[in-house]
């Protein structure tokens, strides 16, 4: 046996290195669906009687999770039978009222026959008009079965569509003539249910769109998948820190919450943080306060700005003026609390004793990071630099903003880059080579030590550019096709190394023209 302080080591490095907070796509398994078990089993009951519902949310808030679990219990309960519609789709949503329609027809015929049906079924097939289509299901006994047809990433089929602008104009034929389909069908004893997800609920609550009276007014209603309650956010918390060997006090969890807006997608990635910078090999270990408040404050300074600000950034694009409500109650304004309602119900904003206001710090990063972006159109919505900005003629009070983007640019490259090695190493090295070993073989000696018992996870997180710049070019066969130029990707990852904007010493206009252009040309090749 070996001495009690290696096997304790070995059985931590087994039992916690995995990240149990970390989720790659929507959560499927029972033991991972938090917070919203009873939700989900009351939404398919009000979807079996024939409810009109809707799940207005963020992005990355949980509302695929919510849709894929009422499908299952659906395909479970053998009802209702769903037609899924993914408005996302190109084939869809640039698709002119009348045709949109004929492929909801389609669709709900097709869900009708065999349980399930989704929209790429259908896109490319034929039919005659939508009543006749209709028509055929009413007729048949088969279908007596409640259907529920689902609009995911509703966005894109309203007059605030990113992808198809003639949505302006057809919104309103759209959903007048499917409203009086589903009034039709009711009356032919046919129940459908409607569920409606997406970001803004705005185009269903504005009395007119394009000054013609609105034909969806108050037929989706203005349901929203709202963040946890404090209890479920610490039962989560509380849950995956304990998977992780974390043992979070009380005060701990509160403060990932807190930061996190209590939303699940983003405590999980501040608990993820936390799992990657907390040493594997002395869990299990308490978490307190303190340490749990230093660590989200780095967490929302670099990786947590990020993910909110896409979140921000997409409602500032759907809901305009929801986010601009958004900014006045940031910056310390009184709002009326009808006015921001929406915002307290997608929990960007917290209400308490009459006032309301933004508590999460991953939301106040977020936004500091869009009026960044706004304030310095040199770097735009992808963090790259454009054309209006070549000239660095920047005066006194435009230094320290300049400096703070390239900062958390670089910040949030470094980690982009850590796992894009990562994904590279692993997806490309030949069978019986370990990514860990090549990464470990790569280091100092004195580096290699220090890392020494670390997660896979962690040991990337460790990882600085110059190391991963040796990675690279230790395996420069696994990379080539990625950056082409071995010896201008080394001076880039020494250059951005150099941080000359977090150092003492004067930065003049070249330093920052430097590492402006480095970042722009990493940012480009890790994104292929």
């Amino acid at each position: 046996m070996p001495p009690a302080t290696i096997l304790r080591q070995r059985l931590a490095r087994e039992l916690f290195a995995t990240d149990s907070f970390q989720i790659t796509g929507p959560v499927s398994d029972d033991a991972d669906f938090f917070g919203r078990r009873e939700q989900a089993n009351d939404l398919l009951r009000q979807l079996q009687a024939g409810r009109i519902a809707a799940i207005f949310g963020l992005r990355k808030v949980g509302k695929t999770s919510m849709l894929n679990r009422v499908i299952d219990l659906a395909n479970n309960a053998g009802s209702p039978k769903v037609a899924m519609i993914d408005c996302s789709l190109r084939g869809f949503n640039e698709m002119r009222a009348t045709e949109a329609l004929k492929v909801v027809a389609r669709l709900a015929r097709l869900a009708s026959q065999q349980g399930y049906a989704h929209v790429s079924q259908t896109l490319r097939r034929s039919d005659g008009d939508i009543m006749s289509t209709f028509d055929a299901m009413w007729q048949a006994g088969s279908t007596k079965t409640p259907l529920l047809i689902v609009f995911d990433e509703v966005d894109y089929i309203t007059p605030e569509s990113p992808t198809s602008t003639h949505w302006k104009h057809d919104f309103n034929d759209f959903w007048r003539e499917f409203r009086a389909l589903i009034q039709e069908s009711k009356r032919h004893d046919l129940t459908v249910s409607v569920l409606v997800s997406g970001v803004s609920s705005s185009s269903f609550r504005t009395a007119e769109i394009a000054g013609t009276e609105n034909s969806v007014l108050h037929f989706v209603p203005e349901d929203y998948l709202s963040p946890f309650a404090e209890a479920a956010a610490d039962a989560m918390i509380n849950a995956l820190g304990k998977r992780c060997g974390l043992t979070l006090s009380p005060e701990a969890r509160g403060v990932i919450a807190q930061t996190s807006a209590y939303l699940p997608y983003w405590m999980r990635m501040s608990g993820s943080y936390i799992h990657r910078h907390v040493e594997v090999e002395a869990r299990p270990v308490d978490i307190d306060a303190h340490l749990a408040t230093q660590l989200c404050s780095e967490f929302a300074e670099t990786e947590g700005a990020e993910i909110s600000r896409v979140a921000l950034q997409n409602l500032r694009r759907v809901d305009r003026p929801m986010f601009d409500l958004l900014v006045r109650v940031s910056k310390g304004d009184d709002v009326d609390a009808r006015q921001a309602r929406p915002l307290i119900r997608y929990g960007l904003v917290r209400q308490q004793a009459g006032s309301i206001s933004v508590d999460s710090l991953m939301i106040q990063r977020g936004l500091e990071l869009l009026e960044s972006q706004s304030a310095h159109p040199g770097v735009d919505e992808a963090g790259e630099v454009t054309a209006s900005r070549r000239a660095l003629d920047l005066d006194e009070g435009e230094w320290a903003e300049e400096l703070a983007s390239i900062s958390r640019r670089r910040n949030i490259l470094e980690r982009k880059a850590r796992e894009f090695v990562r994904v590279v190493l692993k997806m490309t090295l030949p069978p019986g080579r370990d990514w860990v070993g090549v990464v470990n073989d790569s280091l100092s000696a004195r580096r290699r030590e220090e890392c020494a018992g670390l997660a896979p996870d962690a040991l990337m997180s460790k990882l600085y550019w110059i190391e991963l710049s040796a990675v690279i070019g230790r395996e420069w066969a696994q990379f080539e096709r990625f950056f082409q130029d071995k010896k201008r990707l080394q001076n880039a990852f020494n250059l951005l190394n150099e941080r000359p904007d977090a150092h003492a010493k004067d930065v003049d206009l070249a330093d920052v023209a430097l590492q402006r252009r480095e970042l722009t040309w990493l940012e480009e090749r890790i994104a292929q």
